[in-house]
């Protein structure tokens, strides 16, 4: 999924944090905000234009129920990754996804359908 999201807790733990300084990744302020949806479901926009997995290109639009936050990440479970040829397709692992790439998100039924053009 490029920088975007990874599906290792552990590599994403030692990509984005420094154990003698304060991460340079780390936003507070957005991982109090995303706190308050734990075991909620949420609307998630990274920054990025597209994104790629198994050769499927998509905009960077999710939605998924929170199960952990940091000060650097956030996990979701149950992803849907709104895809206009897939808008049913659940991702079968959790995401965790860098809280630097979040530019906007919100609380939203995932069984609600949106145009993506």
């Amino acid at each position: 999924m490029g920088k975007s999201s990874c599906n290792d807790k552990e590599k994403c733990r030692e990509k984005c944090h420094s154990s003698d300084q304060e991460s340079l990744f780390a936003r507070r302020d957005l991982a109090r905000d995303l706190e308050a949806f734990m075991g909620k479901s949420l609307l998630v926009v990274l920054d990025d234009n597209q994104l790629n997995i198994l050769n499927q290109v998509f905009r960077p639009i999710f939605c998924g129920d929170v199960v952990e936050v940091t000060d650097e990440y956030v996990v979701l479970e149950k992803v849907n990754i709104k895809m206009s040829n897939a808008p049913e397709f659940i991702f079968p692992t959790p995401f965790i996804i860098p809280l630097i790439n979040i530019v906007w998100f919100t609380p939203f039924d995932p069984s609600i359908r949106f145009s993506l053009f």
